[in-house]
């Protein structure tokens, strides 16, 4: 039994123990799906754990009506496949966007070289040429190995 088991035998208890372990994720994933309890919360009781959790999204799994209990097992499992998707979207945009600086960066340094290499050789005339034509320029990376 919990830390609060001797005390409370009720949802309380459940409540207690769940708001203990707010704060590591794991704790609070691994109580709720080895305690059988939390797969039939009362809706005062949901309420008070989304209350004290902080969890406004929780008061979306409210139960109609007609219902009597809250599966809190389910809807913290759909918060949590929410927080990846919304976390792996927030990912890939970031390591979009370092890609572009990078490759903006590498862009750059490929094309001072090259402007280096064609004044060091005296063909301004073909510098002047490479920055307005992108298969002229393409092929002087390739000549040159700039790639």
């Amino acid at each position: 039994m919990g830390t609060y088991g001797n005390i409370f035998q009720t949802e309380q208890r459940t409540l207690l123990e769940l708001y203990a372990c707010r704060r590591d994720k794991g704790k609070f994933a691994e109580y709720l799906h080895t305690h059988d309890e939390c797969r039939s919360m009362d809706p005062g009781t949901f309420h008070a754990l989304e209350v004290l959790t902080h969890s406004e999204l929780l008061h979306t799994y409210l139960p109609k009506e007609k219902e009597v209990t809250v599966n809190v097992c389910k809807a913290i499992d759909d918060l949590i496949q929410d927080s990846m998707a919304e976390g792996m979207a927030k990912g890939i945009a970031e390591g979009r966007a370092e890609g572009k600086a990078e490759g903006k960066a590498e862009g750059e340094a490929r094309m001072a070289q090259l402007i280096q290499i064609l004044i060091d050789a005296g063909q301004l005339s073909v510098l002047s040429q490479a920055l307005k034509d992108i298969q002229l320029r393409n092929q002087l990376f390739q000549q040159y190995q700039l790639l």
